[in-house]
């Protein structure tokens, strides 16, 4: 599957968002901090 890097999340509910968002999407995420 492709990986897809996303700026860094401001908060942890950004992140959480961000992440709900993209799996949703069926896409593997990966958040490079």
């Amino acid at each position: 599957m492709e990986k897809e890097y996303y700026p860094i999340a401001k908060n942890v509910g950004q992140y959480k968002r961000l992440y709900t968002k993209y799996q949703k999407l069926g896409k593997f995420v990966e958040f490079d901090y």
